[in-house]
């Protein structure tokens, strides 16, 4: 068509699907100037500005498909709380959620009692004592129940391993200390040790953190957002 105006017989306000759209306009394509492109419509009027993602958008050209991801590359994540290669151990929890597996064991401790919710695997044991309630299932060789699993519990159980990634990274660089009652903000970087005392909260962003410790008191809080890519956090100790 060039640029010869044309009857839009789909606007945006009643789209036709492909097959109507190169039936009615079988020369369509893209042009390629520099005001050409192809362009991701979120409805308009956004009185405080709109802001969105998008991911893994594919365009096909007959039958060459090329995939924009605009994540960079890294291990794939399952949706766990906690993956240890060894032993998680709370010694109280009020309010938590997510699932956890270790590769070892998982202990509950009623030092303050209090429900975790999500789903316990361990290769070796889990121990919820009393007072604690487990809101999902658990799944382990051996499973010590004192506490109460409101799930499905899978006891005698033979649980795989999860392969964690080797890790090679140097720490170092400031202290921080989030203060009891306070608040305290990192961005992605390189840390020394990492305190967060009791009743703080620390805020972590997307990106990637390196510590040589990080040392939680009682009633801790830390609050990561993950909004665009997973974060990785790893600490010496």
């Amino acid at each position: 068509m060039g640029d010869a105006p044309a009857a839009q017989l789909y606007p945006i306000s009643s789209p036709g699907s492909l097959s109507d759209i190169l039936a009615a306009y079988p020369n369509a394509g893209v042009q390629t100037g520099a005001l050409s492109g192809i362009l991701f419509k979120a409805g308009s009027a956004w009185l405080s500005g709109y802001q969105g993602s998008v991911d893994e958008f594919i365009i096909r050209v007959t039958d060459t498909r090329t995939t924009f991801d605009f994540e960079p590359d890294g291990p794939a994540t399952k949706p766990y709380l906690i993956v240890a290669n060894e032993n998680v151990k709370f010694d109280g929890t009020l309010l938590s959620d997510g699932d956890i597996h270790s590769n070892g064991d998982i202990a509950f401790h009623n030092d303050e009692k209090g429900t975790h919710t999500g789903n316990l695997s361990a290769v070796k044991d889990i121990t919820i004592d009393k007072g604690v309630t487990i809101d999902g299932d658990a799944t382990a060789k051996r499973i010590y129940e004192f506490g109460d699993i409101t799930g499905t519990v899978t006891d005698k159980a033979t649980v795989a391993e999860i392969p964690l990634p080797v890790l090679n990274f140097t720490a170092g660089g400031p202290d921080k200390t989030a203060p009891k009652k306070g608040s305290l903000t990192l961005a992605p970087g390189t840390y020394g040790k990492v305190k967060v005392e009791k009743k703080a909260t620390l805020y972590l962003s997307s990106g990637d953190y390196f510590m040589d410790e990080l040392d939680t008191d009682n009633f801790a809080k830390m609050v990561i957002d993950r909004l665009r890519r997973p974060s990785q956090h790893q600490r010496g100790r």
